[in-house]
């Protein structure tokens, strides 16, 4: 679990937020019961996985604390579940993920012909703005083979994409979908900054006391929108190591997706992701936005996401 200065900034859903967001998505019942059974263990707390993360043969395990969910979140991969780990926590449209959530029987048949019946357990479940669904990531390459080797299990779609009809099936009877992703999707911005940052991400939430970032925040609250570039000017020349780090922690926002860390010059800050989205509304800099939107207490990603 997070410590308590961080655990202001965790964005998981209260339970009211919850039964609005399953009831303006017409979940059926199995669905319903499955988010509860991951989302909330015998202890209180959201259920563990239900099994143990291996390492393999040239791939190690990833333990990243998220702070959009509050606790540390078990990665198998490094090369694809860990960057999918590391995409959910920035994308704003992910409200909650949880790794090896559960357990779904496959049927499908061998390259052979013969009848499969085959336990699975999807890296990650994911509550999505507008959809649940089971994720599970692979490189290019390694579907790539397993698709050789079990082509009733895997197969790419008229567009392209990679899909698991069998999983897909099984997936339907929770009553949420099913998606293969793999990190070819990112955009190569995104790809870009997870390495650039990735020192960081690896720095522990105490290696800034509050005293040290509490003003960066404050200023950024005033001037959303300000370039890395002109917050290390206000800042001094020690700022650009704290900057990169509150932008991991999830004490500044950026848009990931499609700018990259590395030029701060074009780099543009925020106080909340929400914001993000809300900047094409609002300029930039010193250019003075609603503070319905931007707030002053200590919680700006909840107050900015409740006004817009």
């Amino acid at each position: 679990m997070l410590n308590e200065q961080d655990k202001r900034i965790v964005t998981m859903l209260s339970s009211s937020a919850f039964l609005a967001y399953v009831e303006n998505l017409k979940l059926v019942q199995a669905a319903l019961e499955l988010l509860k059974s991951v989302r909330i263990g015998p202890d209180g707390h959201p259920a563990p996985p239900v099994r143990r993360v291996e390492s393999h043969v040239g791939n190690s395990n990833v333990r990243y604390p998220s702070k959009k969910m509050g606790f540390v979140v078990d990665c198998e991969s490094g090369r694809a579940e860990y960057y999918a780990a590391l995409h959910f926590e920035h994308d704003p449209d992910v409200l909650e993920y949880y790794s090896q959530p559960a357990t779904i029987t496959l049927h499908y048949q061998s390259a052979a012909g013969r009848a499969l019946t085959v336990p699975h357990t999807p890296d990650f479940l994911v509550m999505r703005v507008g959809a649940v669904e089971f994720v599970e990531c692979k490189t290019v390459d390694g579907i790539e083979k397993q698709a050789q080797a079990q082509p009733n299990r895997y197969r790419k779609n008229p567009e392209g994409r990679w899909t698991s009809p069998p999983a897909e099936e099984a997936a339907q009877a929770h009553g949420i979908g099913y998606r293969l992703w793999t990190p070819a999707e990112l955009t190569p911005q995104f790809a870009a900054n997870l390495k650039y940052l990735d020192p960081h991400y690896h720095r522990l939430a105490a290696a800034y006391l509050p005293d040290h970032y509490a003003a960066v925040i404050a200023y950024v609250r005033e001037h959303q929108g300000i370039s890395l570039d002109a917050l290390v000017e206000h800042f001094g020349s020690d700022a650009p190591g704290l900057i990169r780090w509150m932008i991991v922690q999830g004490h500044l926002f950026c848009d990931l997706q499609h700018q990259l860390v590395s030029e701060s010059a074009d780099l543009l800050l925020y106080s909340s992701p929400d914001l993000i989205r809300a900047a094409q509304h609002f300029g930039p800099g010193d250019t003075p936005w609603p503070t319905a939107l931007t707030g002053s207490a200590p919680a700006p990603p909840q107050q900015a996401s409740a006004a817009i």
